[in-house]
């Protein structure tokens, strides 16, 4: 059996980020827009003229470099490329939505965004994919 550590999905990380949510630093100014503060893990940078796909909260990504495997369909053939890839990891919440996601990505079109809450479960899938190996 593989054991593992993926902290980041933690029930202690889940916690964490709730409780820091009710921290939010109501003086701070905001755009017309923005109907409450910013939470405290986000970077800001809002202006009043932000498209309404770009009023996001969002937290300083993490970035790792990972072994990573893309399968393409070329021309009716399977391709699979394996290498080195940057991913990054961080959270975010749309604008007048009360959902954090973990977004987990390597570029444009290659991410993935998990629901906070959602994250404990996660991790249990991952452990029992893992104790498969």
């Amino acid at each position: 059996m593989v054991s593992f550590r993926l902290s980041v999905v933690s029930d202690r990380t889940v916690a964490l980020v709730r409780q820091t949510e009710r921290q939010m630093d109501m003086d701070a100014p905001r755009p017309s827009w923005q109907h409450s503060p910013c939470p405290p893990w986000c970077q800001g940078g809002h202006r009043e003229d932000d498209l309404c796909g770009d009023r996001v909260h969002r937290s300083a990504g993490v970035e790792e470099t990972l072994q990573a495997r893309r399968t393409h369909i070329v021309r009716g053939a399977l391709e699979v490329a394996t290498g080195p890839e940057e991913f990054t990891a961080g959270l975010a919440r749309s604008e007048g939505e009360d959902t954090t996601w973990l977004y987990v990505g390597a570029g444009a079109g290659q991410q993935i965004e998990i629901a906070l809450d959602d994250l404990p479960r996660l991790r249990e899938i991952v452990a029992r994919a893992l104790g498969e190996v």
